[in-house]
């Protein structure tokens, strides 16, 4: 393989272990073409085979990441406050976080643009909504959308908390007392390993493809 074949920047390419798995289009164009990849069980995914593994040799973390949760950190499911928009933006303003979304990533979110996702967050017509808050600090959020189709359950996590076991945590606490209508489902892009062992492990369990031709996975609870 030669950087011919990709023009893409090497950290998009993923030089370093540390750059994530490969996903979408990328990770379809090395398997395509052959490439040499590897899985790497700590992320969840495939990387390229060449990598320059940059993780700590006892802890297996990359020196920048945050820390994994524990047992005492705080984690707390609440609604968005109409304060936090500044915050809101910086979470979600992040392309790679939208690879793993339905819509394509909009454009820059500013602060107007949080201002209306929150005040819709928190209304309760079609959906139910909570932030994710760890240690007083809001990473991510969890929802469940309601539709004639029953209950999906989608939810994410700012990129700079990601590889903490911040999901998985709040997902399961979310689901205790959520309330949930009709039947639970989730959709999920097949190349992301991680979303789809997370929701394994809180019990769903996959059923089918999308029916529409669009690329997901189902999973039903």
């Amino acid at each position: 393989m030669t950087n011919e074949v990709f023009s893409h920047t090497d950290h998009a390419v993923g030089r370093l272990r540390s750059d994530g798995p490969l996903s979408g289009r990328l990770l379809a164009d090395h398997f395509g073409l052959g490439a040499e990849l590897a899985f790497d069980p700590l992320q969840m995914g495939w990387v390229r085979a060449d990598v320059s593994d940059d993780f700590h040799p006892q802890t297996g973390l990359h020196p920048g990441w945050p820390q994994p949760v524990t047992s005492e950190t705080r984690i707390v499911l609440r609604p968005w406050d109409s304060a936090e928009s500044d915050l809101f933006a910086t979470l979600l303003d992040d392309p790679r976080l939208w690879e793993h979304m339905p819509q394509p990533y909009p454009g820059q979110i500013t602060r107007d643009i949080a201002d209306g996702l929150i005040a819709l967050s928190n209304d309760g017509a079609f959906h139910h909504v909570r932030a994710i808050e760890v240690d007083g600090v809001a990473v991510g959020q969890v929802r469940l959308e309601y539709s004639d189709r029953g209950s999906e359950l989608s939810y994410w996590i700012g990129r700079s908390h990601w590889r903490r076991g911040i999901a998985g945590r709040a997902v399961r606490r979310f689901l205790e007392t959520a309330p949930v209508r009709g039947q639970l489902h989730a959709r999920v892009r097949p190349e992301n390993v991680a979303s789809l062992r997370l929701l394994e492990r809180a019990g769903f369990r996959r059923q089918d493809a999308a029916c529409d031709g669009s690329d997901w996975v189902i999973l039903h609870r």
